[in-house]
């Protein structure tokens, strides 16, 4: 459900802490990458500039996992929709940047009961 794959991200968001160095180091880099791009998609009323860098960080952020997605999507001969990719590439950066803050920050369901991480 999607009740049970939010908590589950959560989940694994609340984990990033405890990664290795080098590992920390790159998802800390692609977090920044998404908050830039959630910030000037936000804040692109304010300008065209700053709708332009927004729309040109989350075209080639789709372009490519569109890449990786469709060369792995004939590996393993799966059969994909175009329309449902576009939809979930909208919906993947929010969901990823608030899965980590929720996960590392709040509590999640394990099993049958909540656990809170603590830093």
């Amino acid at each position: 459900s999607l009740v049970e794959w939010w908590e589950q991200r959560k989940r694994w968001g609340s984990k990033t802490v405890y990664y290795n160095t080098t590992a920390i180091i790159f998802l800390s880099g692609v977090f920044a990458y998404y908050l830039f791009i959630l910030g000037y998609l936000i804040f692109s009323p304010l300008s065209a500039s700053v709708a332009c860098i927004g729309i040109l960080m989350f075209v080639h952020k789709t372009f490519t996992d569109a890449i990786l997605f469709f060369r792995g999507s004939v590996k393993l001969e799966f059969k994909y929709s175009v329309k449902w990719f576009f939809l979930l590439a909208i919906i993947h950066i929010p969901a990823i940047v608030l899965a980590v803050i929720f996960g590392v920050f709040g509590k999640f369901r394990w099993k049958d009961g909540f656990v809170k991480r603590r830093i």
